[in-house]
């Protein structure tokens, strides 16, 4: 699970991860969404104190579906401790 935030349009909702990598992710969640929206993704990192917020740019999106808009974000990374940090998170996730 994440939250993800749309900073322009002012709304956040909770939202599935459907893949994660170090470029970006898939995610499915309720609010429609527009390839090169700017949305920030938080999820819960085993090694961090606070979430992680991640930004990035929509790439993609699939409406339609039972669960609202699936959708590709490509992270944009700030710094690298946050790229560190997500990818430690990925260690701890089993595919």
């Amino acid at each position: 699970m994440a939250s993800i935030s749309h900073p322009l349009a002012g709304w956040r909702v909770e939202g599935k991860v459907i893949d994660l990598g170090l470029g970006g992710a898939a995610l499915e969640f309720s609010e429609l969404v527009e390839r090169g929206d700017r949305l920030v993704v938080e999820m819960m990192a085993p090694t961090l104190w606070d979430p992680l917020h991640v930004r990035g740019r929509v790439a993609w999106t699939q409406a339609g579906r039972p669960s609202g808009v699936r959708c590709g974000v490509v992270f944009e990374h700030a710094d690298a401790p946050s790229l560190f940090a997500l990818f430690e998170l990925l260690g701890t996730l089993e595919f």
